[in-house]
């Protein structure tokens, strides 16, 4: 097997992996998605594929990123996709190319002096791990769960399975409220730049460069993504943004205004989730990946209380949840102790007292 970087190469592997493949929940392998990642910190791409006999088997993210004087594998200090392998590979066969993928990442760790590399898994519809594989390659196993959303039910199964007092939010929210799908076939400038700017007024500050946003709009332009509008008397109020691929969606953000959203009477949030799933479902995908879930502190886990309610929210549309494996590999003893301490010590913070 040969392990072609993919910076060197232009990519040319890895189009030729996406383009393949037809079955693999593959929306975070995107180049558009990818140069979305590591934005504030790269310092050098090493991205690779895996090619045998002029076939490629796989591909990895890899990018070091430098943050403090630490150089690491990770996207600005959280978790890279791992490998991806082509669903055309018989599992028996599958491990054995994920030994050799992580035995290379130990190889350019070494050469590119990073301390640690942190990879996550998506979960896959048509393959899914039994436990980390990640633990056999020395890895720290920091898995979360991730909330799914099986499209293939009917609309009474999935209405069947919300939380009780969803329902009535949601039949009066699409009652209050327009929605429209922005999708290829009607992508629009002027609506994405209102989602940024939206955004931006949600957050309280510009938490990104302008072209992040502008390779969000590619993905639009380019079928990878859909964006569902929510609108009141013709005022934007609420825009969230789905990227999808081979019938997989995942919920990847969304932005209302602040404005209206902290003393509107009917929620919008209920409704708008509600409608992009039936639309999703109309529209012949098989699974809404709604978002992480995150309980309460873990080691190495610190959510907010803002993210702990997001989770909360979310799972009050049912579905079911799937294991989020990742893992944290260190290859420098004091960055490892300095990391694996700060993780206990914010553990320690947030138990209860007494």
């Amino acid at each position: 097997m040969d392990f072609p970087q993919q910076k060197s190469t232009d990519f040319r592997e890895w189009v030729s992996f996406m383009e393949g493949e037809q079955t693999l929940n593959s929306w975070g392998y995107t180049r558009n998605f990818q140069g979305q990642c590591c934005i504030r910190n790269k310092v050098e791409d090493y991205s690779f594929a895996v090619t045998e006999n002029n076939s490629v088997l796989a591909i990895c993210p890899l990018v070091v990123t430098e943050k403090d004087g630490v150089r690491s594998f990770t996207n600005d200090g959280s978790y890279l996709r791992g490998p991806i392998i082509s669903s055309q590979v018989e599992e028996r066969r599958r491990n054995g190319i994920l030994d050799d993928i992580l035995a290379h990442v130990d190889e350019l760790a070494l050469a590119s002096s990073a301390s640690y590399v942190g990879f996550f898994f998506d979960p896959q519809p048509t393959y899914r791990f039994h436990a980390n594989p990640l633990q056999e390659h020395g890895y720290i196993d920091t898995t979360l769960n991730t909330q799914i959303l099986d499209l293939g039910l009917s609309e009474k199964e999935m209405r069947a399975s919300l939380r009780k007092s969803y329902k009535a939010l949601i039949n009066k929210g699409l009652k209050t409220y327009e929605l429209r799908v922005i999708s290829c076939a009607n992508a629009d400038p002027l609506i994405h730049e209102i989602y940024r700017q939206t955004h931006i007024k949600a957050a309280g500050r510009e938490t990104r460069p302008k072209w992040t946003f502008d390779l969000q709009f590619e993905e639009l332009k380019a079928g990878e993504a859909t964006m569902i509008c929510m609108t009141y008397e013709g005022r934007f109020v609420q825009l969230d943004y789905f990227s999808h691929r081979n019938g997989y969606v995942y919920y990847s953000s969304a932005a209302d205004d602040p404005e209206f959203s902290e003393s509107c009477e009917v929620p919008l949030g209920h409704a708008i989730l509600w409608f992009a799933q039936d639309y999703f479902r109309s529209q012949g995908m098989k699974y809404l990946e709604i978002g992480w879930q995150l309980y309460g502190t873990q080691l190495f886990s610190s959510p907010s209380r803002k993210e702990m309610n997001i989770s909360y929210f979310k799972r009050g549309f049912g579905g079911f949840a799937a294991s989020l494996y990742r893992g944290l590999k260190f290859y420098d003893p004091a960055i490892r102790e300095r990391i694996v301490r700060d993780a206990v010590a914010q553990y320690l913070e947030a138990l209860p007292q007494g």
